[in-house]
């Protein structure tokens, strides 16, 4: 009799111990709502122009050549459900591209506003897309003699991008992730004409650039 209660209350207990670690895991597993962090990235930049007219698609396709910068990112994540997140991450990128005729670079400051759904595909693996604004904060052309401020040629310092990439999240606090962003707006727009002065077309440059990123999250 004393045994049979002896393993009842032995029964109870493991019971009771089970139960408490799986409402303690399943607790520790639900992601917080909202994380807070800061970056930094490395960006591979290079311009490129659309809609070359035929007659000069060999002269403009060896013009630009990629430049490497930094950004500098902060960021605002919520996380939606056990696939989905979305964030925010204000971000000051310093981009541009080379010019292989001459000995000088473009040089750009933007401050980009990117908004991104990321899918959790497997453990803390994600790949993630999304849309930006961009603000040119800065532009001009890095020579042998300096810097020269050329920002008012650009006819446009408002720009619209999209994004793609992955990511992965390291121990829940670090994300490194890597991105593709592609501009849709031109930044400067050019007339071609024969050498007679007739029009061929018109094309426009937008600025691209590669982004290895990591973010200090909490």
């Amino acid at each position: 009799m004393n045994i049979s209660k002896l393993t009842l209350v032995g029964l109870l207990l493991c019971c009771f111990f089970i139960t408490t670690a799986q409402v303690t895991n399943t607790k520790e597993e639900v992601p917080k709502k909202m994380k807070y962090g800061i970056g930094m990235a490395l960006n591979y930049s290079e311009y490129s122009t659309r809609t070359i007219p035929p007659e000069f698609q060999g002269v403009v396709s060896d013009f630009y050549e990629p430049l490497v910068g930094f950004s500098l990112i902060s960021s605002a994540e919520r996380t939606l459900n056990s696939k989905f997140k979305l964030t925010i991450r204000p971000e000051i990128a310093f981009i541009g591209s080379g010019n292989r005729n001459f000995e000088n670079e473009f040089r750009q400051v933007n401050v980009n506003l990117p908004l991104t759904i990321h899918y959790n595909l497997f453990n803390s693996f994600y790949v993630q897309g999304g849309v930006a604004g961009q603000f040119v904060a800065g532009w001009g052309i890095e020579g042998p003699q300096g810097f020269d401020d050329a920002i008012d040629v650009l006819d446009n310092r408002l720009l619209a991008s999209v994004h793609l990439g992955v990511s992965y999240v390291i121990s829940d606090w670090v994300d490194v992730g890597f991105t593709y962003n592609n501009g849709l707006t031109s930044l400067f727009n050019v007339t071609w004409t024969d050498i007679n002065g007739n029009p061929l077309g018109e094309s426009g440059t937008t600025n691209n650039y590669f982004q290895l990123a990591v973010i200090v999250r909490q």
